[in-house]
């Protein structure tokens, strides 16, 4: 019965209450309205859900149905403004997570600034209340960036000696900040970098 009635037929029994009449309608527009949203590029884990909001759309606007269109017509032209308001959707989101990003990104870097500002300033402050010897080989070694050779020549002393007065300085300094602050004291050690930690990179 229902597959031989016109859509403007079915329209008229579904706007009535005729479940039949409503199921008829949707068997015959579902396939081309998932065509439709496929074309454009939606996900398949998509389509199914904007084809059921197409499709309860054009069912609650039965009594405005008019004979110049058939059912599937008149869903596609609903499912074009679905398909609109579902671009504008996405795209206000992607641009709020952009945002969020951004934002987030922003804080990290200054958050860095903010650290590496505090840890540089306590270095200096606790550097400059340092024992006159020890915080001539600390400046010397990590500002004026003296070689092991050259510290040993410019004090007098030698070279085990002057790494020995080194580390017992930074392991001073160490304590004076309450922190272990190594990315702030790079040292060379036989033509490497080297923080303070002992990790050895290629310059």
């Amino acid at each position: 019965m229902y597959d031989r009635a016109s859509d403007r037929e079915l329209a008229l029994r579904a706007s009535g209450g005729d479940e039949g009449a409503r199921v008829a309608l949707v068997e015959r527009a579902k396939l081309p309205l998932a065509g439709f949203f496929h074309g454009q590029g939606a996900a398949d884990a998509l389509v199914d859900d904007l084809v059921q909001d197409t499709l309860i759309q054009a069912l609650d606007s039965l009594p405005s149905f008019g004979a110049p269109y058939h059912f599937v017509g008149w869903s596609r032209v609903i499912a074009t403004r679905v398909w609109s308001r579902h671009v504008k959707k996405e795209a206000r989101r992607r641009k709020h997570l952009q945002e969020l990003w951004a934002t987030e990104q922003q804080t990290r870097k200054q958050n860095g600034r903010d650290r590496a500002d505090t840890v540089g300033s306590r270095l200096l402050e606790e550097l400059a209340r340092m024992p006159g010897n020890k915080r001539q080989l600390l400046y010397d070694r990590f500002i004026a960036e003296l070689t092991l050779e050259e510290l040993a020549d410019k004090h007098g002393m030698t070279r085990s000696t002057v790494r020995r007065e080194v580390e017992e300085a930074k392991s001073l300094l160490r304590r004076r900040i309450g922190e272990t602050s190594e990315e702030a004291l790079p040292c060379r050690v036989e033509g490497h970098r080297q923080s303070v930690r002992g990790k050895v990179t290629k310059p």
